[in-house]
C-alpha cells in the first residue's frame, strides 16, 4: 500500500537517461579483493559479534561488525553495521 501525503510534492525533476548514466558513472569503482580481517570476536549467549577490518574506497581500511545469530536456520538476511565512533558508554560490555 503506498503512503499518500495531502502535500505530496516531487522537488527534483526526473533525470534524463543520458544524465542518468553521466551521474552514475560518478559513483563507479574497480573491483577488488576486500582484504578481510577479523580483529576480534565476542561470545555472548545468542550471538557472535566479529569485528572486521576491510579494503574500502581507494584502499582505505573500513570496519564492520557482523553479529552472527547462533540459533537461526540458515541462510538468514545480513545486516551489517559500520560504526560512526565508539560509544562505549552505551553498551559497554560489547566493547
Amino acid at each position: 500500500m503506498r503512503f499518500v501525503s495531502r502535500n505530496e510534492q516531487n522537488p527534483y525533476p526526473v533525470s534524463s537517461d543520458r544524465a542518468f548514466e553521466s551521474a552514475k558513472n560518478l559513483y563507479r569503482s574497480e573491483k577488488t579483493t576486500l582484504e578481510v580481517t577479523v580483529v576480534c570476536t565476542i561470545d555472548a549467549d545468542f550471538y557472535r559479534r566479529e569485528e572486521i577490518d576491510f579494503d574500502g574506497y581507494r584502499g582505505e581500511r573500513a570496519k564492520a561488525y557482523l553479529y552472527l545469530p547462533r540459533e537461526l536456520l540458515r541462510p538468514t538476511r545480513p545486516f551489517s553495521s559500520f560504526p560512526v565512533r565508539r560509544c562505549s558508554w552505551v553498551c559497554p560490555s560489547l566493547m
